[in-house]
């Protein structure tokens, strides 16, 4: 809609790349958090690497990180993508936490100790609540950045202690 044209943080939650680009194209965000999954890097893989360009932060597993670069270590894997135009990369490691890689910096924070009994959604809050946290404070410094991955990691807490929205 009109009214969401000058949105200043985007969160291009997991979608084919396709419907991403459009959307992005309406668009003219200050900063861009892309989201994926393994089958868009898969069987749609020009087009999620051309969002990639688009990005200033790419949210992805661990396991699609090696599936993206080849590479199985996390901060060389995510250097490799910083390199194709993302001003960071998370790498989320389920229940060992996640891991934002910049260009000069990789920094680890392990998730917080729950109970976990569904995993689904930790991913989305993670994104939802780390580009929130950018937006609130405006700030994306290394130090604002890793105050965000703190936000995520805890929204990511709550999504995974009950199924669904319980929580």
């Amino acid at each position: 809609p009109e009214s969401a044209r000058d949105a200043r943080y985007v969160l291009l939650a997991n979608t084919d790349p396709a419907v991403q680009s459009r959307a992005l194209d309406q668009l003219r965000p200050d900063v861009v958090l892309l989201d994926t999954m393994d089958q868009w890097i898969r069987e749609r893989r020009r087009a999620f690497e051309a969002m990639v360009v688009r990005a200033t932060f790419l949210s992805l597993n661990e396991r699609e990180l090696v599936q993206l670069t080849g590479e199985r270590d996390v901060v060389a894997a995510g250097r490799l993508l910083v390199g194709r135009g993302p001003r960071a990369v998370i790498a989320k490691g389920g229940e060992r936490g996640a891991t934002l890689v910049t260009r000069d910096v990789a920094y680890a924070l392990p998730a917080y100790p729950v109970a976990a009994v569904d995993p689904t959604g930790a991913g989305d809050a993670l994104a939802g609540a780390f580009i929130g946290r950018l937006a609130r404070n405006e700030r994306a410094s290394d130090v604002g950045l890793r105050d965000a991955l703190a936000a995520g990691m805890a929204a990511a807490s709550f999504a995974v202690v009950s199924f669904g929205v319980e929580a």
